[in-house]
């Protein structure tokens, strides 16, 4: 407050003797002080376009003028250039401080003792810096662009124009020095040489400044005195300076319009020995007008605040939708002027030098009010980078003792501005009957310069999608701040040496059939010393052989046609592992007990749950997905699988052989590759078999909504608390706050969604020829070098085909006399064959070929368990066997449902009262037209 009337007083005082400032002689100092940091930099300055010289730690400069104001420019051959312009007065000399290794580069530091006295240490110890004429003329020709960009103007004046008016305004000032009037700065110190002169000024001016000091002794505090709060070598001011400047070099928080900051969190509330774990993603967007959006994106709820710099409203994700209040509209105001703590130095603040983790650090500790409570804050800073590396609350509300501590850490270039990507806290509250603790851990995104409206205007569904998914990380109660357990499956351990002492262990029996499958195969795998997850092995004889010419279905008979090649689909099913959601054993057991489709090849290759630890249920789980998918080389071990890779690396063509009835001979890779028609059934087998693998992720969501309800209420009050303490994190708190009363309105009840995720194995002639020529070795061929090539290649991939969402509402069902535990059972295990009915009515490339039972009538083994409905259209397909033993398929015709023989097949439909007598659906159409064998394919 103090330095703005100075600043007032001085402001008037230059408008009331303006009219005679072409009369008097104001003047300039200018001194570097770099310390260590950026000596070597050049810095060339100027006064409006006149050139005063190569500034050094061992120079300083005099400018003297007549001017009311100045601009005093600053040019580096290392591409930095700045600018500051001042207001002259006659009876105050301005000094100037030029520090590179400072935010602020060049500063006028009247009103900063400490700063000026290092101006005046300069000017009183070392040579003042001259420059001639002919250097005047060369900088300002080479810096004139640069100097006409940072100050903000272009001269419409050639060089030599310039250089004249800057000659003709020194030789005035000459004069006016030579005539000074007996007030003038010249007589009051006599005939004295220059550095006399100066020191007479420095008096005179620190006089004037005490006058007004005086006249303003109660003024508030005003930064000067947070000044004085300093150890011997550095201020509150300087740290936050140094801390700015390190966070943002380029100065461009000045022009920033907005931040965006997006935080994947966990964590974990211990409540009088009771734990709760949680995560969540929150995006909060603030612009330079204090605009605010907020978006947290939680496993059961998405919520968005917006407020737009006068009002706004908080919104869920099931539409309900509420108007800010005035006092949350104040708190959202009163959040608006800074994008970063160090932006304003605050009041009765200290500073000290600690140690912490083993590192030293400066300490600025001061008060203030948060959350409408006094709080100790104690902020800690690197002393060589003076990076804040952490942060200290404390409070006392009503005798509950509230402390704080948060880490900073992982600092990551964002387009020119340093930000911690990893924030870390704990969180204690300790009172009668009371002790709480938060442990909390971030990984942090910053975008700048978004638009409001970008998030605003956007349907919250869209933008919740648009975040990254909930993170799977957890906390441990007895971790310190930052150390997380990555999620793992829920696989059990079991040990045993051999496979009959697993078939043989109760441990082993207590299982669900995927789970026996896959612990079955860990011990093979161990008996081989193998670790990786590639299959069972498989020799089989082929059963069909090609006859050498093309064959039609409609000429062969009954028994023949029984014979031809019906190659499914492949099939690898997994689901979404969250240990934490009700009935979670049941669903799981449910699942892994559920058998695969008769319809489908079973090409599951072992793991069947992906971790998710509270994120089941989340409308995308795309991302969680892909990730584990990725992570774990699916899409390479489903092709090891295909080729029976074993222990060795070695492969073989038996599984291709089987499943798509080739002769074995013919189809061994060296053998195929030798002639035509051995190329011809390799890209067979690819088209027909490889190319047609699919993974499909279920998702199931058991929703107790009383339960859920409850159970965000206690995410939103840890988002609330753990943001109250994290420096910035206002918004935060104020929109979690919103989002809990929102959330109080949801409904009761409880359902169940299924959502299936499907992939498919992508497979052509690029990536079997790669694979054959530079992967492939078998027990004939070994070749390290081929093994570890395989095992490190990203040639397989998955291709994304869509989703499907089914919903049950279990009390509404026939089978409502039935446990909980039961119709979750029911519900999981009737999902699996529901989802990949819509999946394949909704993605052509899915829909599998069945074949005809019989031609009159018109019969397959299909029904409702693969989603058939009436009036549902198949085409008819009739195989071709081609000479080179490849296959084609001809449409013949088209048949439909017979909407009043429809079978029900689909799980325990016995105890539904369905009609089972014919095990199969019969179709309309020409039966001429078909014959036993060809193959039906459902149509849009």
């Amino acid at each position: 407050m103090k330095v703005l009337i100075n600043q007032s007083i001085l402001l008037f005082f230059i408008l009331f003797t303006l009219i005679n400032y072409s009369q008097e002689v104001s003047t300039v100092y200018i001194a570097r002080n770099n310390g260590f940091a950026g000596s070597g930099a050049p810095a060339h300055m100027f006064a409006d376009y006149e050139y005063l010289g190569k500034l050094k730690n061992k120079n300083y400069i005099i400018y003297k003028t007549n001017k009311a104001k100045l601009k005093i420019g600053l040019m580096s051959n290392f591409g930095l250039k700045r600018s500051i312009e001042v207001n002259l007065n006659p009876g105050y000399p301005t000094y100037v401080n030029v520090n590179l290794s400072k935010v602020y580069v060049l500063k006028s530091v009247n009103n900063d003792e400490k700063l000026k006295r290092k101006v005046i240490k300069r000017v009183n110890s070392e040579e003042l810096l001259n420059v001639t004429l002919d250097e005047k003329r060369e900088n300002l020709s080479k810096y004139r662009k640069r100097l006409s960009k940072v100050y903000e103007e272009d001269l419409a004046l050639s060089d030599d124009e310039i250089i004249n008016q800057i000659i003709a305004h020194n030789d005035n000032v000459k004069a006016l020095l030579n005539n000074t009037s007996g007030n003038s700065l010249a007589e009051n110190t006599g005939q004295k040489n220059e550095r006399e002169k100066l020191e007479d000024a420095i008096d005179m001016a620190i006089a004037k400044e005490k006058v007004l000091q005086k006249e303003n002794s109660t003024a508030s505090i005003t930064s000067d005195k947070v000044e004085q709060n300093t150890i011997d070598s550095i201020s509150v001011s300087e740290i936050y300076n140094n801390y700015l400047a390190y966070i943002d070099p380029n100065n461009q928080i000045t022009s920033i319009q907005s931040i965006t900051k997006i935080e994947s969190s966990a964590t974990l509330t211990i409540a009088n020995g009771s734990e709760m774990k949680n995560n969540f993603v929150n995006l909060n967007l603030r612009t330079r007008e204090g605009k605010v959006v907020g978006i947290m994106k939680m496993p059961s709820m998405n919520s968005k605040t917006v407020f737009d710099g006068t009002g706004g409203y908080t919104e869920l994700n099931n539409g309900y939708k509420t108007k800010l209040t005035p006092q949350v509209i104040k708190t959202f105001k009163k959040n608006s002027q800074f994008y970063f703590t160090e932006q304003k130095a605050p009041e009765n603040s200290e500073v000290s030098v600690k140690k912490f983790e083993n590192n030293e650090v400066y300490s600025v500790k001061y008060s203030l009010i948060q959350n409408g409570q006094p709080t100790t804050i104690e902020d800690y800073y690197d002393t060589q980078t003076f990076a804040k590396v952490a942060s200290k609350n404390a409070s006392t509300v009503n005798g509950f003792k509230t402390s704080s501590i948060t880490l900073f850490k992982n600092y990551k270039d964002f387009n020119g501005i340093k930000r911690p990507t990893l924030i870390t806290s704990q969180i204690s509250n300790k009172g009668t009957n009371v002790d709480t603790k938060i442990n909390s851990q971030s990984t942090v995104d910053y975008s700048f310069n978004e638009s409001f409206e970008k998030y605003a205007n956007q349907p919250l569904d869209d933008v919740a999608g648009n975040l990254a998914a909930i993170p799977t990380t957890s906390i441990d109660a007895g971790s310190p701040i930052g150390q997380t357990n990555s999620s793992a499956s829920s696989s059990p351990v079991i040990t045993a040496e051999t496979e009959d002492d697993l078939i043989n262990s109760e441990a082993f029996k207590n299982l669900n059939k995927r789970e026996q499958a896959y612990q079955l195969m860990l011990v093979k795998q161990k008996e081989a010393g193998s670790s990786s997850t590639s299959g069972f092995s498989t020799n089989t004889a082929p059963t069909v052989e090609s006859t050498g010419e093309r064959e039609r279905i409609s000429k062969m008979d009954a028994a023949n046609a029984g014979k031809l090649k019906y190659r499914r689909s492949s099939l690898y099913t997994l689901m979404v592992d969250d240990n934490t959601r009700e009935y979670y054993n049941v669903i799981k057991d449910a699942f892994g007990n559920t058998e695969l489709s008769e319809k489908f090849n079973n090409h599951n290759i072992g793991p069947y749950l992906i971790p998710a630890h509270g994120m089941s249920g989340e409308k995308d789980q795309t991302l969680l997905i892909e990730d584990y998918l990725n992570a774990n080389g699916v899409a390479r071990n489903l092709v090891a699988r295909w080729f029976n890779r074993d222990e060795n690396g070695h492969f073989d063509m038996n599984l291709i052989a089987k499943r798509g009835q080739y002769n074995a001979s013919e189809i061994d890779l060296k053998v195929a590759q030798s002639s035509m028609r051995g190329k011809a059934l390799l890209s067979d087998a690819g088209r027909e078999l490889i190319r047609n693998t699919f993974v499909i992720v279920y998702d199931y969501k058991y929703t107790n909504k009383q339960k859920q309800a409850k159970k965000r209420k206690g995410i939103l009050n840890a988002v609330t608390t753990v943001a109250s303490f994290v420096p910035g994190g206002e918004d935060v708190a104020n929109i979690s706050t919103l989002a809990t009363a929102a959330s109080d309105v949801v409904g009761k009840g409880y359902f169940v969604r299924t959502t299936s995720y499907l992939y498919r194995l992508v497979w052509n002639d690029e990536i079997a020829k790669e694979f054959y020529d530079n992967l492939w070795i078998d027990e004939n061929s070994d070749d390290k070098s081929k093994k570890e090539a395989f095992e490190n290649s990203n040639l397989f991939k998955l291709e994304y085909v869509g989703s499907e969402i089914s919903r049950n509402n279990l009390q509404s069902t026939i089978f409502s006399s039935k446990s909980n535990e039961q119709l979750i059972d029911i519900a999981t295990t009737k999902a699996v064959d529901k989802n990949i009915g819509k999946l394949q009515r909704s993605y052509e490339q899915f829909r599998v070929k069945t074949p005809l039972l019989s031609a009159e009538p018109i019969a397959a083994k299909i029904g409702l368990k693969e989603g058939l409905e009436k009036g549902d259209k198949f085409e008819v397909l009739e195989q071709v066997l081609n000479e080179d033993g490849t296959t084609e398929y001809e449409r013949v015709t088209t048949i439909k449902v017979d909407k009043n023989h429809i079978w029900d097949n689909t799980y325990l439909a016995d105890e539904a009262g369905a009609e089972t007598s014919k095990p199969y659906t019969i179709f309309k159409g020409r039966n001429n037209k078909v014959a036993p064998g060809m193959l039906i394919r459902q149509l849009k």
